[in-house]
């Protein structure tokens, strides 16, 4: 340390440092989804792998352990809402977290995601699991030595929970998928026996790559998305990339005969990117920069896309636009067909383009499945029998192939094990931040009838998006919502939403 530097100084400067390699390694994966060309993986491996053991072994030092303890000595005693309090408390929380890992696994990790997300595209186009069989076997060995690294209490699974939703784990997200599963059950048959009410054969009409990308445009610009900021690429997974403020990228997938799979796939990433642009410059290369979980983020995007664009007060001021833009496809159509169409709920193969009712049935299927890969008890090989076997059993259809099943997402290619319960924790934490911002706010809906997001966009910033990852997701949403995570809210919505259009509530 510098003569007259004060330890948090030099904490400060190896944040930038650190910061700079993530920057880096997130610049790299967004190109290898967007535009690298098939034979770029094995040197993108390579690079991926350096730049992130780079930043582990800088991150877990001796030198940034002490520069850590003496940090913590000089924010003693300040207040405990003062960010330079905060930012050591989670730089704390992070080192403890990391120091577990050995830089060598991050490497494997690291080289075997690159190797492991190229196969699977290839894999998928193709419809051959056995090609991405042992690239998913080897990252699996390498998720359960992770795991074995962080160490548990409870359960191995715990340890990859932990790092998409601090202070969660197993027995928690089965108590809550116990709780959902025995509401979502019965309203999933009941809508299955009205099927006929709703028809979204509509939304099969053609509508050419550009018009729809220019759609995409008009509906992320409306909803907040600084498009100075950021940008929208086509790739085989839509997905955000935060690489700072003012660099947030999304990416849709595109369909010329289902228009509105990359309507809500943009509305999706939007919310995921106005939460990244919204945290504040100043935590800018700093621990506090970045969201506070997964189920958080997941939380925006999917009330961006569901509840605001899905729902009746904004898309009764939006249909006129997409009419007005698409008039040889939806000038015949009525509001009101529209709105059914886009809602419509019936047991899907593919978990993005699934509605709201059937949704967490997918994400409670691979999380089935991802404990027992990280358990032992599941066989890489048994994943498309398996796969196909959960399928009829929690929505009563089976794929037609591996690329409509199994082999859909892109997440264990990456690596991501214990991401997927975040999309439930978030479509619960939806509607709870969505329903306290509406009764602070109670002109929200008549201003989304308007198509201004003004009022929902600033309680959000001023409640979320503002504290960045100051606390742990459960401690965020008791603050700005007065409770814990709480399915209520998010069972009435949906009763009340599908009850109306099914004809439910008139029994």
């Amino acid at each position: 340390m510098s003569q007259g530097k004060s330890a948090l100084e030099a904490l400060k400067e190896k944040w930038q440092i650190i910061s700079a390699l993530g920057y880096t390694g997130s610049l790299m994966t967004w190109d290898q989804e967007t535009y690298m060309p098939p034979a770029g993986a094995s040197p993108r491996a390579r690079a991926s792998a350096i730049v992130g053991r780079l930043a582990h072994e800088m991150s877990t030092s001796k030198e940034y352990g002490d520069l850590l303890d003496r940090a913590e000595k000089e924010v003693e005693g300040k207040d405990p809402e003062d960010p330079d309090f905060l930012m050591v408390k989670v730089a704390r929380r992070d080192f403890e977290r990391n120091v577990k890992v050995p830089p060598d696994l991050v490497a494997r990790l690291r080289e075997a995601e690159v190797h492991g997300v190229q196969v699977w595209q290839e894999a998928r186009k193709k419809n051959d699991f056995a090609m991405f069989a042992p690239y998913l076997q080897r990252i699996v060995d390498l998720e359960k030595e992770l795991a074995q690294s962080l160490g548990y209490k409870e359960h191995p699974y715990d340890a990859l929970l932990d790092a998409f939703e601090p202070e969660m784990t197993t027995s928690e997200v089965r108590a809550l998928f116990d709780n959902l599963r025995s509401q979502l059950v019965p309203l999933v048959a009941a809508i299955s026996d009205r099927q006929s009410m709703v028809d979204d054969a509509i939304l099969g009409r053609h509508v050419p790559f550009q018009q729809q990308m220019s759609l995409a445009q008009d509906l992320v610009k409306l909803l907040g998305y600084d498009l100075d900021a950021g940008r929208i690429d086509i790739s085989a997974h839509p997905f955000t990339q935060g690489l700072a403020s003012r660099d947030v990228r999304i990416t849709v997938r595109v369909y010329e005969n289902r228009m509105d799979s990359c309507l809500y796939a943009a509305a999706h990433e939007c919310g995921h990117a106005v939460y990244e642009q919204g945290i504040p410059e100043e935590f800018e290369g700093a621990p506090l920069h970045s969201p506070a979980s997964l189920g958080v983020h997941e939380s925006q995007s999917r009330m961006w896309e569901n509840v605001v664009c899905r729902g009746k007060d904004f898309l009764s001021f939006y249909y006129p636009r997409i009419q007005e833009m698409l008039p040889e496809q939806f000038g015949d159509v009525s509001f009101e067909d529209f709105y059914r169409a886009v809602n419509k709920s019936v047991p899907s193969l593919i978990r993005v383009e699934a509605d709201e009712v059937t949704y967490n049935l997918h994400i409670m299927l691979r999380f089935d499945l991802e404990l027992g890969l990280i358990e032992g008890s599941i066989d890489v090989n048994d994943l498309p029998r398996l796969w196909n076997t959960k399928m009829e059993e929690y929505l009563g259809i089976v794929p037609d192939s591996d690329a409509n099943g199994v082999l859909q997402d892109m997440h264990w290619s990456s690596g991501l094990f214990g991401y997927f319960p975040t999309y439930t924790i978030g479509n619960v934490m939806s509607l709870q931040l969505y329903s306290k911002a509406v009764e602070d706010y109670p002109s929200i809906p008549s201003d989304l009838s308007s198509g201004d997001i003004g009022s929902l966009l600033r309680w959000m910033r001023e409640h979320i998006h503002v504290h960045g990852r100051k606390y742990v997701p459960q401690e965020l949403l008791e603050r700005a919502t007065g409770s814990r995570l709480d399915v209520g809210p998010y069972i009435s919505y949906l009763r009340s939403k599908y009850g109306e259009i099914y004809g439910l509530l008139e029994e």
